[in-house]
């Protein structure tokens, strides 16, 4: 059995398409030749923008595109563009190319689910037996506690493995990732113990019944507004609001009054009162900071999720669908979205740094897609993926898209440490090059990992740090032509470790470890790091090297079960409530090991 989701299309129920997506699922993007436009206003959204939104929000994963009403003009290739035609009973041939359309997509589907992760993969039938009863139940949701007593009392298997609370995670993750259930207790990015409680068993009525609380109050709605909606249901409101303000569907506005709620994609397009936005900016050095400018494609709820972290700081009261003016550390700030030039224009009072680069962290964590563009002057553009590289690497000088040559250093004020990151003529560094392996779908948490380390390695003396990083080891054919030629002029490779590298097809036609013996025949640095939590040990040319060991009470994980165990960067790399000088401090060990690592591979040499 195929379980299938139909993702409403309407722009009302854009908000909650990520309660849902995973990476481990097949997409079919159906569309339209006449519609093949952006036009918000019409609630008109082209492939393109479901492709965007798919690959953040389930990056790796397999989509199909299926050209509606297509009759006339149409373009299938039968691995991933197909076609269906106008459908008319009282023409038979209609009836009969519609019948052939259907088929051939049938056949595209099946091909494309035998190439997901857990496709074929060996399920215990006791797995199968709980995910039944659970359906079977008539429950759009049950707690964690129910799910556990559901997990021992279906066992009937003679090992009794469903006794074992890792079993209990292992069928969770598993039935969350197939699109069965819906969990947020697994997902790194949500640590919220009310909400891990909760297992949702019927993601159609999770969706109308936040829609319930959002829709008839577009406006804004207070607490009793959500106990009124939610009352017959059996869950308190402050868990759907919880779940609501996690997801950036919505913000708390505070006043004497009493508190509300506001949904950002509810709010007007323009602001709505002029005067107030002139007065809360008068008399301050309002300075544009930056713009990002995205490359072509700017997903709507981007900047509506901006609008939902920020706003509850707002100034009297001026949020709306496409701007905003907030207070952060004390200054005055201004988002505002340019749609037709996909922008995303940011003012800061004074342009103080601290609030410039929490703004634009928060941005990149939004959606760090490819290809983003950054401005200091609103008129030379730069790569902001060049920009980071060129820091790294302490190059002076960079190219706008324009062709002009820009400073590096006048945008230092953008990032963290950056200003240590521009080195001075007459220093001399020992250069040492390293090239990062890691699973595509991996890229948005390789960025964040590289870009925390190398503000500490590049403060250490005596080695000048580059990394490779532009080439994933599942991105394509290229791969292994590409990565051999990094390796080839590197003198290391660190290898971030994820369940997606070890299932990699490279990764199982031939081990890392030959890999890089037969490139190199000087003594080659292996540096594996665990990414996100997956079976390392089970992978013995790697395990074997290990020399970066972050366990979990080092950083504040206290759970009998899991202190001394090994701890996955993502838990704290994508883990919204994580400290900074947590994160300051892992980046730290981590530099200093490779640091060290690095010292005693060179004096080998």
């Amino acid at each position: 059995l195929v379980p299938i989701w139909d993702f409403g299309g309407q722009e009302n129920y854009h908000a909650t398409h990520r309660f849902f997506m995973s990476s481990d699922v097949l997409y079919l993007v159906v569309w339209d030749q006449d519609l093949e436009h952006q036009d918000e206003s019409n609630g008109n959204y082209p492939k393109e923008y479901w492709k965007k939104i798919i690959e953040y929000y389930a990056p790796g994963s397999p989509i199909l595109f299926v050209q509606n009403r297509a009759d006339k003009e149409y373009t299938v290739d039968g691995e991933t563009t197909f076609k269906i035609c106008t459908y008319n009973e009282e023409d038979t041939e209609s009836v009969a190319q519609y019948a052939r359309d259907m088929n051939t997509l049938k056949k595209g589907i099946l091909k494309k689910i035998a190439g997901l992760p857990d496709f074929a993969r060996f399920i215990p039938k006791v797995y199968e037996d709980i995910e039944t009863v659970i359906k079977n139940l008539g429950k759009p949701y049950i707690s964690f506690a129910e799910f556990e007593a559901i997990c021992k009392k279906a066992d009937d298997s003679g090992q009794k493995i469903m006794s074992n609370p890792s079993q209990v995670e292992s069928l969770l993750e598993y039935l969350d990732n197939i699109g069965s259930i819906v969990s947020f207790r697994r997902r790194k990015r949500i640590h919220d113990e009310l909400l891990n409680d909760y297992i949702f068993t019927d993601a159609d009525w999770l969706t109308k019944i936040i829609y319930k609380v959002l829709i008839n109050e577009k406006k804004g709605f207070d607490l009793s507004h959500v106990e009124k909606q939610v009352a017959a249901y059996g869950i308190k409101a402050e868990v759907w609001i919880k779940l609501m303000q996690h997801f950036g569907l919505i913000f708390e506005v505070k006043s004497r009054a009493g508190n509300k709620y506001i949904a950002p994609q509810y709010l007007p397009r323009e602001c709505e009162n002029e005067t107030a936005l002139e007065h809360a900016l008068m008399d301050k050095d309002m300075v544009h900071s930056f713009t990002v400018r995205y490359p072509g494609f700017m997903p709507q709820s981007n900047f509506l999720r901006l609008v939902a972290h920020y706003g509850s700081e707002h100034i009297r009261g001026l949020y709306w669908n496409n701007g905003l003016v907030f207070f952060k550390n004390k200054k005055t700030v201004f988002l505002e979205r340019d749609v037709e030039e996909q922008k995303i224009k940011v003012k800061v009072q004074d342009n103080d740094r601290s609030v410039v680069i929490d703004v634009l962290e928060r941005i990149l964590e939004v959606d760090s897609v490819e290809g983003l563009e950054v401005s200091i002057d609103e008129v030379n553009f730069v790569s902001l993926e060049v920009l980071k590289n060129k820091m790294a690497n302490g190059n002076l000088e960079i190219d706008a898209t324009n062709g002009k040559t820009l400073d590096v250093k006048n945008f230092s004020f953008l990032f963290r440490g950056q200003a240590l990151l521009i080195q001075h003529k007459g220093q001399r560094k020992t250069k040492f090059e390293i090239v990062v392996v890691y699973a595509n779908k991996e890229r948005r948490l390789m960025g964040i990992l590289i870009n925390g380390v190398m503000e500490h390695l590049n403060a250490k003396s005596g080695y000048e740090f580059e990394f490779r990083m532009d080439q994933a080891i599942d991105s394509g054919p290229n791969w292994r032509a590409t990565t051999q030629s990094n390796i080839a002029q590197a003198d290391g490779a660190l290898v971030l470790v994820s369940a997606g590298l070890m299932a990699s097809s490279h990764i199982r036609k031939e081990e890392l470890g030959e890999l890089f013996s037969s490139i190199s025949g000087e003594v080659f640095l292996i540096l594996p790091v665990l990414l996100r939590n997956c079976d390392f040990a089970g992978f013995e040319d790697l395990s074997g090297l290990q020399f970066f060991k972050a366990y979990y009470d080092d950083y504040g994980y206290n759970s009998p079960g899991d202190r001394r165990r090994f701890m996955p960067f993502d838990l704290l790399g994508e883990n919204e409530r994580t400290k900074e000088y947590m994160l300051n401090e892992y980046y730290k060990n981590l530099a200093d090991m490779i640091f060290r690592a690095v010292s005693n591979n060179m004096s080998v040499k």
